[in-house]
């Protein structure tokens, strides 16, 4: 009974580190997919906006 128990928890462990790894590995690959937009998001002041004044 001990033994099924050491591998319940094992597994249990296992299970768990390897979902935060995939977690991780799914966001930062939501992110690389979608870099161009995001930094779209923070990258306004490269635009520039022509002016008819005077300098």
């Amino acid at each position: 009974m001990a033994f099924k128990k050491h591998i319940l928890t094992l597994h249990k462990i296992l299970g768990l580190v390897t979902g935060i790894v995939v977690f991780i590995v799914s966001v930062t690959g939501c992110c690389w997919a979608f870099r161009t937009e995001i930094e779209n998001q923070y990258n306004d002041y490269k635009k520039v906006t022509p002016q008819s004044q005077t300098f």
